[in-house]
């Protein structure tokens, strides 16, 4: 089994749903989606307003679940049913059991700890750019709690840039210790 985190910068893609299809084939999926333009909004009004945190972080997970119901519908034989083979999980129906609430924790790290809870083989970060050398979240191409949650994991984690298909391995790009 593999969860596949769908990054919210490929929403402005016109050919996100056939290049999804194509990238999932017939392997047995649970897909987590960005938040993407959706969640930008609720930071935007978080930014204005001041929200509690609290607040904020509910909108963030409620746009991963409204994320959710898009892409569900652009890909043929995607559910949001828990028995479907290639599914979309609805973020809000998932147990957010010692789930930090920060803007610092998102769907990269809910992508890790979903991919924990289920046993799944491979984590795959679908993003619209290659990430840089270097710690993954250092660089900001991960949200700086994704260390933490993919550490000692017995799945492998590899980001894809959907765009152009270029694959890159987690733990090649972290630090080597003696």
């Amino acid at each position: 089994m593999q969860v596949v985190k769908v990054g919210g910068s490929l929403y402005d893609w016109p050919e996100l749903g056939r290049r999804l299809d194509q990238f999932l084939g017939d392997s047995p999926t649970v897909i987590v989606p960005g938040g993407g333009m959706f969640a930008e909004a609720v930071r935007a009004f978080d930014r204005i307003h001041s929200l509690p945190t609290n607040v904020s972080h509910d909108g963030a997970i409620r746009a991963m679940s409204l994320a959710g119901r898009c892409i569900a519908s652009m890909v043929p034989g995607l559910s949001m049913e828990e028995s479907g083979i290639r599914r979309v999980v609805d973020v809000m129906d998932w147990p957010q059991d010692g789930w930090p609430v920060s803007w610092n924790w998102t769907s990269d790290s809910i992508a890790a700890r979903i991919a924990r809870d289920i046993g799944a083989e491979l984590l795959v970060l679908l993003k619209s750019c290659d990430p840089n050398f270097g710690r993954w979240e250092d660089s900001g191409y991960v949200d700086t709690c994704f260390c933490r949650e993919v550490a000692d994991a017995a799945f492998v984690v590899r980001a894809v840039n959907l765009r152009n298909g270029a694959s890159f391995d987690y733990q090649d790009y972290q630090p080597r210790h003696q």
